[in-house]
């Protein structure tokens, strides 16, 4: 049901987020945005272009 959607996204903010960031700091894991790292390969600086195949 619709509320039953709405205590799920609730609760995934209110307690599953907070617990998964808080296990990452444990880890020392940072974020892509806290690291400066390409979150898509389109926007990496360091890999070199793939040849692609003729059209």
């Amino acid at each position: 049901s619709n509320e039953d959607a709405k205590t799920c996204i609730r609760l995934l903010g209110q307690e599953v987020m907070p617990a998964m960031r808080e296990i990452g700091k444990e880890l020392g894991l940072t974020d892509p945005f806290e690291t400066n790292a390409p979150v898509h390969l389109k926007y990496s600086t360091d890999l070199k272009r793939m040849p692609q195949a003729a059209e």
